[in-house]
């Protein structure tokens, strides 16, 4: 659950911190996703791996771990050479990462001082 890990890094650091990695995570996941809809749209194979795999490690660093997960099939497809069902993948993949980032809002409102 991406709480959980958020949870436990904001307690391990500064809770403000947890507004960095989230803008962080956010930017580059949105530009994991174009690269991966152009390899899909220029049949490239390579970019789509190597984009899904960049995402894949984002997504398991701050415990997005279905994010992370549909990011691996997605590596794992172009790793193969073809790039066939990845529009599938890709739009339950932005699902998943958007639902994760409702999550961290979420977490982040939370953990605010209030003034």
């Amino acid at each position: 659950m991406v709480t959980e890990r958020l949870r436990s890094l904001a307690e391990a650091t500064d809770p403000s911190m947890l507004n960095e990695i989230y803008a962080a995570y956010s930017t580059s996941a949105a530009d994991y996703l174009e690269s991966m809809r152009e390899a899909v749209r220029d049949q490239d194979s390579d970019a789509l791996a190597r984009a899904a795999h960049a995402l894949n490690g984002a997504s398991a660093n701050i415990g997005a771990n279905g994010s992370a997960e549909l990011a691996g099939q997605l590596e794992n497809l172009g790793c193969s050479g073809t790039v066939h069902e990845a529009e599938k993948l890709l739009g339950r993949l932005e699902r998943e990462i958007a639902a994760a980032q409702i999550e961290i809002q979420h977490l982040v409102s939370n953990l605010a001082p209030t003034s």
